[in-house]
């Protein structure tokens, strides 16, 4: 399902948009980019699942009866900031979440570290264990 910016939205469904007013390209006068990668989460009244909006960011992990699901079924969108890329739309996945199940959500610079021979850090793979 795509959601516009500031359109409708489904019944019992958020509608999320990115933030307005704020420059990308406003990082002084040393001409860096800024951006912000973010998921944004609901999780309804009534239970069971958990809705999900990937702008960018490492995808959250739930650990469903001993097993590491990444919550990633569509690609993420740019990150805020970059709507321009997406025209500003933002997919809105839907997965089930049941009392028992844990979701992790960890910044990307777990998941950028690198050991002494450069290899990045499974963090899936460590929660697996």
């Amino acid at each position: 399902m795509r959601l516009p910016p500031g359109g409708p939205s489904p019944p019992s469904r958020p509608t999320w948009t990115a933030a307005s007013g704020w420059d990308p390209h406003s990082g002084g006068d040393n001409g860096e980019e800024r951006f912000i990668t973010a998921v944004l989460l609901d999780f309804p009244d009534h239970g069971g699942c958990v809705h999900v909006v990937n702008c960018g960011h490492p995808p959250p992990l739930m650990l469903h009866r001993g097993t590491v699901v990444p919550l990633d079924r569509s690609p993420p969108a740019p990150p805020l900031g970059l709507g321009e890329f997406n025209c500003g739309q933002y997919v809105l996945d839907t997965f089930p979440f049941e009392e028992d199940d844990l979701l992790l959500l960890y910044t990307d610079g777990v998941v950028e570290a690198r050991d002494e021979s450069g290899t990045f850090y499974r963090l899936a793979e460590r929660l697996a264990t």
